[in-house]
């Protein structure tokens, strides 16, 4: 198939009819509301959950925290991580998501850190986060 080199004119009372719903940027305001309520969500979350992957007392190994902090904080890819640590890739995602040993899940930090945050005590601001979430959506 071949395209014309120079543009087509198009008759601008064509454009101006179109609903603004099938334009390339539309956002239905329900979307438009859960996108702000989800950054409101993260901004809120992102300082506690660096807090605790930065905690030595947090419940984490020191190579969880390395791993998750390059993971979730600096947002690199497993196979970067694994480069950067002299690792291979595999055992970067083990000491992320765990490894299944006598079937029993062993180690896992996302996990670890998923229990610290909604787990049966969760830190108030994570709470309040979660809550403020629901609002937004029940809505």
């Amino acid at each position: 198939m071949t395209y014309p080199d120079k543009e087509r004119a198009t008759d601008p009372s064509l454009l101006e009819r179109l609903p603004a719903s099938r334009s390339l940027g539309f956002e239905p305001e329900e979307n438009r509301q859960w996108r702000h309520a989800f950054a409101d969500f993260a901004a809120r979350v992102w300082p506690v959950i660096a807090g605790i992957i930065n905690d030595p007392e947090g419940g984490l190994t020191e190579r969880q925290r390395q791993i998750l902090f390059l993971y979730i904080i600096r947002r690199m890819p497993q196979k970067d991580i694994a480069r950067c640590m002299g690792v291979k890739q595999c055992t970067v995602s083990r000491h992320l998501y765990g490894v299944k040993r006598n079937g029993k899940k062993v180690g896992g930090a996302v996990a670890k850190l998923r229990k610290i945050c909604c787990g049966s005590d969760p830190p108030p601001e994570v709470e309040e986060a979660l809550k403020g979430l629901a609002r937004a959506r029940a809505r």
